[in-house]
């Protein structure tokens, strides 16, 4: 199973990175492909529609965003992990979600395989409404161009207080949607 993961925080050890390790642990025969978006060089979309001429390209060729087209072309499942910022995406994973504009404008998408996505979001802020939902409606959206179905949308709240990796409730959810990633 080829597995792209999307890891969106801008701390090498913060909770999305230690989750990021521990679902890699539970996939042992999974072939991943991790794209930190902190490291990443991956120029903001500037809406020139030329990828409707260009079908499957995009014509900023100078940053690294081509290798996440074909990761994500490419891939069985995909793994968001990411915290929340003021109840959004981190703005490097919201650039490189947004340059995927090249997927919405292709007419034919039957080169990309289907694949089953989870969505794991992290807020250092006690639980409050509508805490995760802008990233679930920003992640459904994407899908829809990477032919991508959601498996799963984990919201761990309250990490300031309580580590991710000790929130049981949360982590026994996470294990159910790694089993349903492998199915």
């Amino acid at each position: 199973m080829k597995v792209t993961i999307l890891m969106g925080s801008q701390r090498p050890k913060g909770h999305s990175a230690q989750l990021v390790q521990y679902i890699k642990g539970k996939m042992p025969d999974a072939e991943f492909t991790e794209f930190q978006t902190r490291k990443m060089s991956i120029k903001h979309c500037i809406a020139c529609d030329k990828c409707l001429e260009l079908q499957g390209s995009c014509v900023l060729k100078d940053d690294e965003m081509h290798t996440v087209y074909r990761s994500l072309e490419a891939c069985d499942a995909l793994i968001i992990v990411s915290p929340v910022y003021f109840s959004a995406f981190p703005s490097p994973l919201k650039t490189l979600i947004d340059r995927c504009q090249m997927f919405y404008n292709l007419k034919d998408r039957s080169h990309i395989p289907d694949k089953k996505v989870l969505l794991v979001e992290i807020g250092g802020a006690r639980h409050y409404k509508n805490q995760f939902v802008a990233n679930y409606c920003i992640t459904e959206w994407m899908l829809e161009d990477i032919n991508g179905k959601l498996v799963a949308d984990i919201g761990i709240p309250n990490t300031d207080r309580i580590p991710a990796l000790e929130n049981t409730e949360k982590m026994a959810l996470l294990d159910e949607a790694i089993e349903k990633l492998k199915e």
